[in-house]
Protein backbone atom coordinates (compact mmCIF):
# COMPACT_ATOMS: atom_id res chain seq x y z
CA UNK A 1 0.00 0.00 0.00
CA UNK A 2 1.59 3.34 -1.03
CA UNK A 3 2.29 5.94 1.64
CA UNK A 4 2.80 9.62 0.95
CA UNK A 5 5.80 11.32 2.55
CA UNK A 6 6.55 15.04 2.39
CA UNK A 7 10.25 15.97 2.28
CA UNK A 8 11.89 19.38 2.61
CA UNK A 9 15.42 20.72 2.54
CA UNK A 10 16.20 24.16 3.98
CA UNK A 11 19.63 25.82 4.04
CA UNK A 12 20.48 28.48 6.63
CA UNK A 13 23.56 30.72 6.35
CA UNK A 14 25.13 31.77 9.60
CA UNK A 15 23.86 35.34 9.18
CA UNK A 16 20.23 34.21 9.33
CA UNK A 17 20.65 32.49 12.67
CA UNK A 18 23.35 34.34 14.62
CA UNK A 19 24.27 37.99 15.19
CA UNK A 20 27.84 39.18 14.67
CA UNK A 21 29.17 41.08 17.67
CA UNK A 22 32.45 43.09 17.73
CA UNK A 23 34.40 43.13 20.95
CA UNK A 24 36.88 45.98 20.55
CA UNK A 25 38.02 45.68 24.12
CA UNK A 26 39.10 42.14 23.53
CA UNK A 27 42.80 41.50 23.30
CA UNK A 28 42.34 39.51 20.16
CA UNK A 29 39.83 41.97 18.72
CA UNK A 30 38.07 38.90 17.35
CA UNK A 31 34.57 38.57 16.05
CA UNK A 32 32.06 36.40 17.90
CA UNK A 33 28.54 35.19 17.28
CA UNK A 34 25.68 35.19 19.70
CA UNK A 35 22.27 33.54 19.47
CA UNK A 36 19.47 35.88 18.47
CA UNK A 37 15.71 35.57 18.48
CA UNK A 38 15.78 34.53 14.83
CA UNK A 39 16.00 30.76 15.16
CA UNK A 40 15.42 28.10 12.52
CA UNK A 41 11.68 28.47 13.05
CA UNK A 42 11.88 32.29 12.87
CA UNK A 43 14.54 33.11 10.30
CA UNK A 44 15.02 36.54 8.81
CA UNK A 45 14.52 35.70 5.18
CA UNK A 46 14.08 31.93 4.94
CA UNK A 47 10.89 29.93 4.87
CA UNK A 48 10.06 27.86 7.92
CA UNK A 49 10.68 24.12 8.04
CA UNK A 50 7.64 21.87 8.09
CA UNK A 51 8.14 20.68 11.65
CA UNK A 52 7.85 24.17 13.15
CA UNK A 53 4.05 23.92 13.14
CA UNK A 54 3.90 20.43 14.64
CA UNK A 55 3.37 19.51 18.26
CA UNK A 56 5.90 16.70 18.31
CA UNK A 57 8.98 18.95 18.28
CA UNK A 58 9.02 18.89 22.09
CA UNK A 59 11.19 15.91 23.05
CA UNK A 60 10.99 16.48 26.78
CA UNK A 61 10.42 13.48 29.06
CA UNK A 62 11.67 11.14 26.36
CA UNK A 63 14.02 9.48 28.84
CA UNK A 64 12.48 6.96 31.18
CA UNK A 65 13.91 7.69 34.61
CA UNK A 66 12.75 4.32 35.94
CA UNK A 67 14.74 2.43 33.32
CA UNK A 68 18.22 1.49 34.50
CA UNK A 69 19.47 1.32 30.92
CA UNK A 70 18.59 4.99 30.37
CA UNK A 71 20.91 6.51 32.98
CA UNK A 72 22.98 8.27 30.33
CA UNK A 73 19.91 9.48 28.47
CA UNK A 74 19.60 13.25 28.15
CA UNK A 75 16.38 14.98 27.27
CA UNK A 76 16.61 16.85 23.99
CA UNK A 77 13.87 19.29 24.83
CA UNK A 78 12.45 21.46 22.08
CA UNK A 79 13.85 20.42 18.71
CA UNK A 80 14.84 23.80 17.24
CA UNK A 81 16.37 24.90 20.57
CA UNK A 82 18.56 21.81 20.64
CA UNK A 83 19.63 22.40 17.04
CA UNK A 84 20.61 26.00 17.76
CA UNK A 85 22.43 24.91 20.90
CA UNK A 86 24.60 22.60 18.81
CA UNK A 87 25.24 25.36 16.26
CA UNK A 88 26.34 27.76 18.99
CA UNK A 89 28.58 25.16 20.59
CA UNK A 90 30.36 24.54 17.31
CA UNK A 91 30.74 28.25 16.55
CA UNK A 92 32.16 29.00 19.99
CA UNK A 93 34.58 26.11 19.65
CA UNK A 94 35.79 27.13 16.19
CA UNK A 95 35.28 30.93 15.93
CA UNK A 96 37.54 31.25 12.90
CA UNK A 97 35.43 28.90 10.75
CA UNK A 98 32.31 29.72 8.81
CA UNK A 99 29.25 27.71 9.77
CA UNK A 100 26.05 26.99 7.89
CA UNK A 101 23.09 24.75 8.67
CA UNK A 102 21.02 22.49 6.45
CA UNK A 103 17.85 20.81 7.65
CA UNK A 104 16.40 17.73 5.96
CA UNK A 105 12.88 17.08 7.22
CA UNK A 106 10.57 14.27 6.22
CA UNK A 107 7.07 13.46 7.46
CA UNK A 108 4.57 10.77 6.56
CA UNK A 109 0.92 11.59 6.31
CA UNK A 110 -1.14 10.34 9.21
CA UNK A 111 -2.39 6.79 8.77
CA UNK A 112 -5.61 5.78 10.48
CA UNK A 113 -5.93 2.13 11.53
CA UNK A 114 -9.46 0.76 11.31
CA UNK A 115 -10.82 -2.59 12.40
CA UNK A 116 -12.76 -1.87 15.58
CA UNK A 117 -14.67 0.79 17.44
CA UNK A 118 -11.43 2.28 18.70
CA UNK A 119 -9.00 3.71 16.17
CA UNK A 120 -5.31 4.51 16.03
CA UNK A 121 -3.68 7.33 14.13
CA UNK A 122 -0.06 6.73 13.22
CA UNK A 123 2.46 9.27 11.97
CA UNK A 124 6.23 9.14 11.51
CA UNK A 125 8.62 12.04 11.01
CA UNK A 126 12.35 12.67 11.13
CA UNK A 127 14.68 15.65 10.95
CA UNK A 128 18.37 15.59 10.06
CA UNK A 129 20.55 18.60 10.85
CA UNK A 130 23.82 19.00 8.92
CA UNK A 131 26.24 21.56 10.38
CA UNK A 132 29.04 22.34 7.92
CA UNK A 133 32.29 24.04 8.85
CA UNK A 134 34.13 25.78 6.01
CA UNK A 135 37.28 27.85 5.64
CA UNK A 136 37.80 29.86 2.47
CA UNK A 137 35.25 27.84 0.49
CA UNK A 138 36.72 24.55 1.68
CA UNK A 139 34.73 22.16 3.87
CA UNK A 140 36.70 21.27 6.97
CA UNK A 141 34.28 18.82 8.58
CA UNK A 142 30.57 18.07 8.86
CA UNK A 143 28.55 17.31 11.96
CA UNK A 144 25.10 15.74 11.57
CA UNK A 145 22.32 14.80 13.98
CA UNK A 146 19.08 12.91 13.41
CA UNK A 147 15.78 13.22 15.26
CA UNK A 148 13.04 10.64 14.82
CA UNK A 149 9.53 10.49 16.22
CA UNK A 150 6.56 8.12 16.03
CA UNK A 151 3.20 9.58 16.96
CA UNK A 152 0.13 7.59 17.95
CA UNK A 153 -3.33 8.96 18.57
CA UNK A 154 -6.13 6.76 19.82
CA UNK A 155 -9.52 6.99 21.48
CA UNK A 156 -9.06 3.66 23.24
CA UNK A 157 -9.12 5.32 26.64
CA UNK A 158 -12.74 6.32 26.05
CA UNK A 159 -13.72 2.63 25.85
CA UNK A 160 -11.57 1.52 28.78
CA UNK A 161 -14.44 1.12 31.25
CA UNK A 162 -16.64 -0.66 28.74
CA UNK A 163 -13.91 -3.12 27.82
CA UNK A 164 -13.05 -3.70 31.49
CA UNK A 165 -16.69 -4.40 32.39
CA UNK A 166 -17.13 -6.81 29.49
CA UNK A 167 -14.00 -8.78 30.32
CA UNK A 168 -14.88 -8.81 34.02
CA UNK A 169 -18.31 -10.26 33.23
CA UNK A 170 -16.79 -12.89 30.97
CA UNK A 171 -14.13 -13.88 33.49
CA UNK A 172 -16.61 -14.00 36.38
CA UNK A 173 -18.97 -16.18 34.35
CA UNK A 174 -16.13 -18.50 33.45
CA UNK A 175 -15.06 -18.90 37.09
CA UNK A 176 -18.68 -19.58 38.06
CA UNK A 177 -18.83 -22.18 35.32
CA UNK A 178 -15.75 -23.95 36.66
CA UNK A 179 -17.07 -23.89 40.22
CA UNK A 180 -20.46 -25.30 39.22
CA UNK A 181 -18.85 -27.98 37.07
CA UNK A 182 -16.72 -29.17 39.97
CA UNK A 183 -19.74 -29.13 42.30
CA UNK A 184 -21.63 -31.21 39.74
CA UNK A 185 -18.79 -33.72 39.60
CA UNK A 186 -18.81 -33.98 43.38
CA UNK A 187 -22.60 -34.46 43.54
CA UNK A 188 -22.45 -37.11 40.81
CA UNK A 189 -19.71 -39.08 42.53
CA UNK A 190 -21.38 -38.79 45.94
CA UNK A 191 -24.57 -40.36 44.52
CA UNK A 192 -22.79 -43.53 43.42
CA UNK A 193 -23.30 -46.58 45.58
CA UNK A 194 -19.61 -47.19 46.22
CA UNK A 195 -19.20 -43.63 47.55
CA UNK A 196 -22.42 -43.60 49.61
CA UNK A 197 -20.55 -44.31 52.85
CA UNK A 198 -17.16 -43.03 51.78
CA UNK A 199 -15.42 -40.18 53.54
CA UNK A 200 -15.61 -36.65 52.22
CA UNK A 201 -11.94 -36.73 51.28
CA UNK A 202 -12.45 -39.83 49.14
CA UNK A 203 -15.43 -38.26 47.41
CA UNK A 204 -13.39 -35.15 46.79
CA UNK A 205 -10.61 -37.18 45.21
CA UNK A 206 -13.12 -38.97 42.98
CA UNK A 207 -14.63 -35.63 41.95
CA UNK A 208 -11.19 -34.24 41.09
CA UNK A 209 -10.46 -37.36 39.04
CA UNK A 210 -13.70 -36.92 37.10
CA UNK A 211 -13.19 -33.17 36.72
CA UNK A 212 -9.71 -33.65 35.28
CA UNK A 213 -11.01 -36.00 32.59
CA UNK A 214 -13.45 -33.47 31.12
CA UNK A 215 -12.03 -31.75 28.00
CA UNK A 216 -11.10 -28.21 29.03
CA UNK A 217 -11.75 -26.67 25.62
CA UNK A 218 -15.40 -27.74 25.78
CA UNK A 219 -15.78 -25.77 28.99
CA UNK A 220 -13.95 -22.69 27.69
CA UNK A 221 -15.86 -22.44 24.41
CA UNK A 222 -19.14 -23.98 25.55
CA UNK A 223 -20.86 -20.92 27.05
CA UNK A 224 -22.03 -18.19 24.66
CA UNK A 225 -22.22 -15.41 27.28
CA UNK A 226 -18.48 -15.10 28.09
CA UNK A 227 -17.63 -15.65 24.43
CA UNK A 228 -19.85 -12.73 23.43
CA UNK A 229 -18.33 -10.53 26.15
CA UNK A 230 -14.78 -11.32 25.08
CA UNK A 231 -15.62 -10.98 21.38
CA UNK A 232 -17.24 -7.55 21.84
CA UNK A 233 -14.28 -6.37 23.94
CA UNK A 234 -11.90 -7.60 21.25
CA UNK A 235 -13.92 -5.84 18.57
CA UNK A 236 -13.57 -2.57 20.47
CA UNK A 237 -9.84 -2.50 21.23
CA UNK A 238 -8.45 -4.79 18.53
CA UNK A 239 -6.53 -1.96 16.77
CA UNK A 240 -4.68 -1.10 20.00
CA UNK A 241 -3.81 -4.75 20.60
CA UNK A 242 -2.47 -5.30 17.11
CA UNK A 243 -0.52 -2.07 17.14
CA UNK A 244 1.39 -3.35 20.16
CA UNK A 245 2.10 -6.63 18.35
CA UNK A 246 3.12 -4.83 15.16
CA UNK A 247 5.61 -2.64 17.02
CA UNK A 248 7.37 -5.75 18.32
CA UNK A 249 8.13 -6.77 14.73
CA UNK A 250 9.26 -3.28 13.68
CA UNK A 251 13.02 -3.61 14.03
CA UNK A 252 15.99 -1.77 12.49
CA UNK A 253 16.89 -3.04 9.02
CA UNK A 254 14.00 -5.50 9.20
CA UNK A 255 16.01 -8.01 11.24
CA UNK A 256 13.86 -9.73 13.83
CA UNK A 257 15.43 -11.31 16.93
CA UNK A 258 13.26 -13.99 18.52
CA UNK A 259 12.68 -13.74 22.27
CA UNK A 260 10.66 -16.60 23.80
CA UNK A 261 9.34 -14.66 26.81
CA UNK A 262 8.37 -11.64 24.73
CA UNK A 263 6.76 -13.88 22.12
CA UNK A 264 4.66 -15.63 24.78
CA UNK A 265 3.49 -12.27 26.14
CA UNK A 266 2.54 -11.00 22.70
CA UNK A 267 0.88 -14.29 21.76
CA UNK A 268 -1.36 -14.03 24.82
CA UNK A 269 -2.60 -10.66 23.52
CA UNK A 270 -2.75 -11.72 19.88
CA UNK A 271 -4.78 -14.85 20.71
CA UNK A 272 -7.72 -12.72 21.78
CA UNK A 273 -9.01 -13.26 18.25
CA UNK A 274 -9.84 -16.83 19.28
CA UNK A 275 -13.13 -15.41 20.57
CA UNK A 276 -13.79 -14.15 17.06
CA UNK A 277 -13.55 -17.74 15.80
CA UNK A 278 -15.58 -19.06 18.72
CA UNK A 279 -18.49 -16.69 18.15
CA UNK A 280 -18.53 -17.58 14.45
CA UNK A 281 -18.85 -21.26 15.39
CA UNK A 282 -21.56 -20.40 17.91
CA UNK A 283 -23.55 -18.62 15.20
CA UNK A 284 -22.97 -21.54 12.83
CA UNK A 285 -24.51 -23.97 15.32
CA UNK A 286 -27.39 -21.61 16.02
CA UNK A 287 -28.22 -21.28 12.32
CA UNK A 288 -27.72 -24.99 11.70
CA UNK A 289 -30.26 -25.82 14.39
CA UNK A 290 -32.91 -23.45 13.05
CA UNK A 291 -32.47 -23.65 9.30
CA UNK A 292 -32.36 -27.43 9.13
CA UNK A 293 -34.49 -30.13 10.70
CA UNK A 294 -31.89 -31.16 13.21
CA UNK A 295 -32.36 -33.92 15.77
CA UNK A 296 -30.10 -35.24 18.50
CA UNK A 297 -29.41 -38.63 16.82
CA UNK A 298 -27.72 -36.79 13.95
CA UNK A 299 -25.00 -35.59 16.29
CA UNK A 300 -23.20 -32.24 16.54
CA UNK A 301 -20.45 -31.03 14.25
CA UNK A 302 -17.55 -29.56 16.18
CA UNK A 303 -13.94 -28.64 15.65
CA UNK A 304 -11.19 -30.76 17.25
CA UNK A 305 -9.88 -29.70 20.63
CA UNK A 306 -7.10 -27.07 20.67
CA UNK A 307 -7.58 -26.38 16.94
CA UNK A 308 -9.01 -22.92 17.65
CA UNK A 309 -6.03 -22.06 19.83
CA UNK A 310 -3.61 -23.27 17.16
CA UNK A 311 -5.22 -21.17 14.43
CA UNK A 312 -5.32 -18.13 16.69
CA UNK A 313 -1.66 -18.50 17.60
CA UNK A 314 -0.68 -18.77 13.94
CA UNK A 315 -2.36 -15.44 13.23
CA UNK A 316 0.50 -13.72 15.03
CA UNK A 317 2.74 -14.17 11.98
CA UNK A 318 0.34 -11.94 10.04
CA UNK A 319 2.10 -9.00 11.73
CA UNK A 320 5.56 -10.17 10.66
CA UNK A 321 7.10 -7.93 8.00
CA UNK A 322 9.83 -9.54 5.97
CA UNK A 323 12.52 -7.31 4.48
CA UNK A 324 12.54 -9.24 1.20
CA UNK A 325 8.80 -8.63 0.73
CA UNK A 326 8.92 -4.89 1.28
CA UNK A 327 8.48 -2.55 -1.65
CA UNK A 328 10.25 0.76 -1.02
CA UNK A 329 10.12 2.12 -4.55
CA UNK A 330 9.21 5.77 -5.10
CA UNK A 331 6.08 5.70 -7.20
CA UNK A 332 5.37 9.42 -7.52
CA UNK A 333 7.31 12.63 -6.93
CA UNK A 334 5.80 16.13 -6.93
CA UNK A 335 7.67 19.38 -6.40
CA UNK A 336 6.06 22.27 -4.52
CA UNK A 337 7.74 25.66 -5.02
CA UNK A 338 7.02 29.07 -3.62
CA UNK A 339 4.70 28.16 -0.78
CA UNK A 340 5.01 28.24 2.98
CA UNK A 341 5.38 25.24 5.25
CA UNK A 342 1.72 25.30 6.26
CA UNK A 343 0.64 25.24 2.61
CA UNK A 344 2.91 22.28 1.95
CA UNK A 345 1.30 20.47 4.87
CA UNK A 346 -2.20 21.20 3.52
CA UNK A 347 -1.10 20.12 0.06
CA UNK A 348 0.09 16.76 1.37
CA UNK A 349 -3.16 16.15 3.23
CA UNK A 350 -5.21 17.16 0.22
CA UNK A 351 -3.52 14.96 -2.37
CA UNK A 352 -2.34 12.02 -0.29
CA UNK A 353 -5.65 10.17 -0.50
CA UNK A 354 -4.08 6.75 -0.96
CA UNK A 355 -2.34 4.76 1.72
CA UNK A 356 -3.56 6.69 4.76
CA UNK A 357 -6.11 4.03 5.75
CA UNK A 358 -4.92 0.74 7.27
CA UNK A 359 -7.30 -2.18 7.79
CA UNK A 360 -6.29 -3.86 11.02
CA UNK A 361 -8.07 -5.26 14.07
CA UNK A 362 -10.83 -7.74 13.33
CA UNK A 363 -10.43 -7.01 9.61
CA UNK A 364 -6.88 -8.30 9.83
CA UNK A 365 -8.22 -11.40 11.60
CA UNK A 366 -10.77 -11.95 8.84
CA UNK A 367 -8.15 -11.58 6.11
CA UNK A 368 -5.78 -13.99 7.80
CA UNK A 369 -8.40 -16.65 8.48
CA UNK A 370 -9.78 -16.40 4.95
CA UNK A 371 -6.27 -16.96 3.60
CA UNK A 372 -5.78 -19.83 6.03
CA UNK A 373 -8.94 -21.70 4.99
CA UNK A 374 -7.56 -22.83 1.59
CA UNK A 375 -4.44 -24.10 3.32
CA UNK A 376 -6.48 -26.09 5.82
CA UNK A 377 -8.69 -27.35 3.00
CA UNK A 378 -5.64 -28.56 1.10
CA UNK A 379 -4.30 -30.36 4.19
CA UNK A 380 -7.64 -32.01 4.91
CA UNK A 381 -8.06 -32.94 1.24
CA UNK A 382 -4.62 -34.52 1.19
CA UNK A 383 -5.46 -36.48 4.35
CA UNK A 384 -8.72 -37.75 2.83
CA UNK A 385 -6.95 -38.68 -0.40
CA UNK A 386 -4.34 -40.62 1.54
CA UNK A 387 -7.01 -42.44 3.56
CA UNK A 388 -8.96 -43.26 0.41
CA UNK A 389 -5.85 -44.56 -1.33
CA UNK A 390 -4.88 -46.67 1.65
CA UNK A 391 -8.35 -48.14 2.11
CA UNK A 392 -9.88 -48.11 -1.36
CA UNK A 393 -11.99 -51.19 -0.64
CA UNK A 394 -13.99 -49.39 2.04
CA UNK A 395 -17.40 -48.25 0.83
CA UNK A 396 -18.15 -46.00 3.75
CA UNK A 397 -17.42 -42.32 3.78
CA UNK A 398 -14.39 -41.18 5.71
CA UNK A 399 -15.06 -38.93 8.72
CA UNK A 400 -14.44 -35.24 8.54
CA UNK A 401 -11.04 -34.46 10.01
CA UNK A 402 -11.76 -30.78 10.48
CA UNK A 403 -15.36 -31.06 11.73
CA UNK A 404 -15.93 -34.47 13.38
CA UNK A 405 -19.45 -35.44 14.39
CA UNK A 406 -20.19 -36.07 18.05
CA UNK A 407 -23.07 -38.22 19.34
CA UNK A 408 -25.17 -36.46 21.98
CA UNK A 409 -28.19 -37.40 24.14
CA UNK A 410 -31.75 -36.30 23.42
CA UNK A 411 -31.49 -33.35 25.80
CA UNK A 412 -29.36 -31.53 23.19
CA UNK A 413 -31.26 -28.69 21.58
CA UNK A 414 -34.02 -28.92 24.22
CA UNK A 415 -32.40 -28.24 27.57
CA UNK A 416 -29.11 -26.87 26.34
CA UNK A 417 -27.97 -25.41 23.03
CA UNK A 418 -25.90 -27.43 20.59
CA UNK A 419 -23.36 -24.60 20.59
CA UNK A 420 -22.20 -25.91 23.97
CA UNK A 421 -20.12 -28.44 22.03
CA UNK A 422 -18.63 -26.33 19.28
CA UNK A 423 -15.41 -28.08 20.30
CA UNK A 424 -15.80 -31.80 19.67
CA UNK A 425 -14.84 -34.46 22.18
CA UNK A 426 -13.30 -36.50 19.41
CA UNK A 427 -9.67 -35.58 20.01
CA UNK A 428 -7.17 -32.74 20.28
CA UNK A 429 -5.81 -31.20 17.09
CA UNK A 430 -7.18 -34.07 15.02
CA UNK A 431 -9.51 -36.90 16.12
CA UNK A 432 -7.57 -39.65 17.89
CA UNK A 433 -8.69 -43.27 18.30
CA UNK A 434 -8.20 -43.19 22.08
CA UNK A 435 -10.25 -40.05 22.67
CA UNK A 436 -13.58 -41.78 23.18
CA UNK A 437 -11.96 -44.46 25.31
CA UNK A 438 -10.62 -41.84 27.71
CA UNK A 439 -14.05 -40.22 27.95
CA UNK A 440 -15.76 -43.53 28.62
CA UNK A 441 -13.32 -44.20 31.43
CA UNK A 442 -14.06 -40.78 32.91
CA UNK A 443 -17.49 -41.70 34.27
CA UNK A 444 -17.38 -45.39 35.22
CA UNK A 445 -20.97 -45.62 36.27
CA UNK A 446 -24.31 -46.47 34.74
CA UNK A 447 -27.89 -46.08 35.84
CA UNK A 448 -30.80 -48.40 36.56
CA UNK A 449 -34.33 -47.18 37.23
CA UNK A 450 -36.24 -48.56 40.17
CA UNK A 451 -38.81 -51.16 39.14
CA UNK A 452 -41.06 -50.88 42.15
CA UNK A 453 -44.68 -50.20 41.34
CA UNK A 454 -46.42 -47.29 43.00
CA UNK A 455 -43.35 -45.12 43.36
CA UNK A 456 -44.40 -41.51 42.88
CA UNK A 457 -41.04 -40.39 41.56
CA UNK A 458 -38.74 -43.09 40.19
CA UNK A 459 -35.31 -42.96 41.73
CA UNK A 460 -32.21 -43.42 39.61
CA UNK A 461 -29.77 -45.75 41.35
CA UNK A 462 -26.18 -45.22 40.26
CA UNK A 463 -23.93 -48.27 40.42
CA UNK A 464 -20.35 -48.81 39.29
CA UNK A 465 -19.66 -50.29 35.90
CA UNK A 466 -18.85 -54.01 36.04
CA UNK A 467 -15.32 -54.60 34.83
CA UNK A 468 -16.07 -57.80 32.92
CA UNK A 469 -18.79 -56.10 30.88
CA UNK A 470 -16.48 -53.75 29.03
CA UNK A 471 -17.40 -53.18 25.41
CA UNK A 472 -14.73 -53.85 22.79
CA UNK A 473 -15.01 -50.89 20.46
CA UNK A 474 -13.74 -51.00 16.87
CA UNK A 475 -10.32 -49.53 16.28
CA UNK A 476 -11.45 -47.58 13.23
CA UNK A 477 -12.65 -44.12 14.35
CA UNK A 478 -15.37 -44.04 11.66
CA UNK A 479 -16.91 -47.34 12.75
CA UNK A 480 -16.61 -46.31 16.39
CA UNK A 481 -18.36 -42.99 15.73
CA UNK A 482 -21.15 -44.69 13.79
CA UNK A 483 -21.63 -47.23 16.57
CA UNK A 484 -21.80 -44.47 19.19
CA UNK A 485 -24.36 -42.60 17.13
CA UNK A 486 -26.53 -45.69 16.60
CA UNK A 487 -26.49 -46.66 20.27
CA UNK A 488 -27.16 -43.09 21.35
CA UNK A 489 -30.18 -43.05 19.02
CA UNK A 490 -31.62 -46.34 20.34
CA UNK A 491 -32.14 -45.18 23.90
CA UNK A 492 -33.70 -48.49 24.99
CA UNK A 493 -30.70 -50.55 23.88
CA UNK A 494 -27.77 -48.46 25.03
CA UNK A 495 -24.78 -50.12 26.57
CA UNK A 496 -23.41 -49.05 29.92
CA UNK A 497 -20.59 -47.15 28.27
CA UNK A 498 -22.95 -45.12 26.12
CA UNK A 499 -25.16 -44.40 29.15
CA UNK A 500 -22.08 -43.17 30.98
CA UNK A 501 -21.05 -41.01 28.03
CA UNK A 502 -24.54 -39.47 27.81
CA UNK A 503 -24.47 -38.74 31.54
CA UNK A 504 -21.07 -37.10 31.28
CA UNK A 505 -22.23 -34.91 28.38
CA UNK A 506 -25.31 -33.83 30.34
CA UNK A 507 -23.16 -33.14 33.39
CA UNK A 508 -20.96 -30.72 31.44
CA UNK A 509 -23.85 -29.02 29.63
CA UNK A 510 -26.19 -28.66 32.62
CA UNK A 511 -23.47 -27.17 34.83
CA UNK A 512 -23.59 -23.97 32.77
CA UNK A 513 -25.04 -21.28 35.11
CA UNK A 514 -27.74 -20.08 32.70
CA UNK A 515 -28.73 -23.62 31.66
CA UNK A 516 -28.80 -24.73 35.28
CA UNK A 517 -31.08 -21.86 36.31
CA UNK A 518 -33.38 -22.46 33.37
CA UNK A 519 -33.69 -26.20 34.01
CA UNK A 520 -33.73 -26.19 37.81
CA UNK A 521 -35.13 -22.80 38.88
CA UNK A 522 -36.84 -20.64 36.29
CA UNK A 523 -38.73 -22.89 33.92
CA UNK A 524 -38.15 -26.57 34.32
CA UNK A 525 -38.96 -29.29 31.79
CA UNK A 526 -41.23 -32.32 31.90
CA UNK A 527 -39.57 -35.73 31.86
CA UNK A 528 -41.35 -39.03 31.04
CA UNK A 529 -40.21 -42.36 32.49
CA UNK A 530 -40.60 -45.54 30.43
CA UNK A 531 -39.86 -49.21 31.07
CA UNK A 532 -39.18 -52.01 28.60
CA UNK A 533 -41.36 -54.99 29.65
CA UNK A 534 -39.00 -57.62 28.24
CA UNK A 535 -35.68 -56.41 29.60
CA UNK A 536 -37.02 -54.42 32.55
CA UNK A 537 -34.74 -51.52 31.64
CA UNK A 538 -36.07 -48.06 32.46
CA UNK A 539 -35.12 -44.77 30.91
CA UNK A 540 -36.17 -41.12 31.09
CA UNK A 541 -36.83 -38.94 28.06
CA UNK A 542 -37.68 -35.22 27.81
CA UNK A 543 -41.33 -34.71 26.94
CA UNK A 544 -40.44 -32.42 24.04
CA UNK A 545 -38.74 -35.22 22.09
CA UNK A 546 -41.18 -38.06 22.78
CA UNK A 547 -43.21 -37.23 19.65
CA UNK A 548 -40.08 -37.35 17.50
CA UNK A 549 -39.00 -40.63 19.03
CA UNK A 550 -42.37 -42.23 18.36
CA UNK A 551 -41.85 -41.55 14.65
CA UNK A 552 -38.67 -43.64 14.73
CA UNK A 553 -39.54 -47.11 13.42
CA UNK A 554 -36.40 -48.64 14.95
CA UNK A 555 -37.65 -48.03 18.50
CA UNK A 556 -40.58 -50.33 19.58
CA UNK A 557 -42.60 -47.72 21.43
CA UNK A 558 -45.68 -49.93 21.53
CA UNK A 559 -43.88 -52.22 23.98
CA UNK A 560 -42.81 -49.50 26.38
CA UNK A 561 -44.84 -48.76 29.49
CA UNK A 562 -45.18 -45.17 30.66
CA UNK A 563 -44.54 -45.09 34.40
CA UNK A 564 -44.36 -41.52 35.57
CA UNK A 565 -43.85 -37.87 34.58
CA UNK A 566 -41.81 -35.42 36.59
CA UNK A 567 -40.51 -31.87 36.34
CA UNK A 568 -36.78 -31.24 36.31
CA UNK A 569 -37.08 -28.87 39.26
CA UNK A 570 -38.10 -31.80 41.47
CA UNK A 571 -35.44 -34.26 40.33
CA UNK A 572 -32.18 -35.12 42.02
CA UNK A 573 -29.03 -34.01 40.26
CA UNK A 574 -27.76 -37.56 39.93
CA UNK A 575 -31.04 -38.49 38.20
CA UNK A 576 -31.14 -35.39 36.02
CA UNK A 577 -27.87 -35.99 34.21
CA UNK A 578 -29.04 -39.43 33.00
CA UNK A 579 -32.13 -38.13 31.20
CA UNK A 580 -32.11 -38.57 27.43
Amino acid sequence: MPVWRTNQIVHFPIESLLTRRNESLSATNGQHWELQHHSVCKPRYQRQPLFCNDVWINFRRTCNQNDNTARNCQDVGILWVDIMRKVMAVQLRFPSLDVDLTLLSSAEDEQVCKGGLAFIGRRRADVSSIIRHTHTCETVFIEDHRYEVNLFTTNGTEFFRIVSVLRTIGQTYFYSRIAMLFASCYATRAAEERYARASRWRRLRAAVHLFARIPSQCVVFGSPIPICCYAIAHFIDAPNTYEMVAQSFTTPMGKYVFDASKFAYLAANQMRNVWFLAIVLQLQHWLFLRLRQWSAPRGILGVPEFLLGLLSCLSMVSQLRLLSLRDSRILSLQRVVGVTGGSVHKFSLGYATEGNMLLEGVLLDAKFFLCLLPTLGAIVGAAHAYEWYRDRSSKCQRPSVLMPRMAVPYTAGIWWSTSAFTVSWGGTIFPMPKAYKLMLEALKSTRHLATAVGVRRPRLVVSPLVSDAQTHWPRDPLQRGQLFQQEMEHIHARSRDIDSLAGLINLVALSDPVVFLRVRVWRGYTVHYFRHPDTGKMFAVPAAVVANLRANDDIPWEKFVHIHSCNTRNMLWSDLIHVG
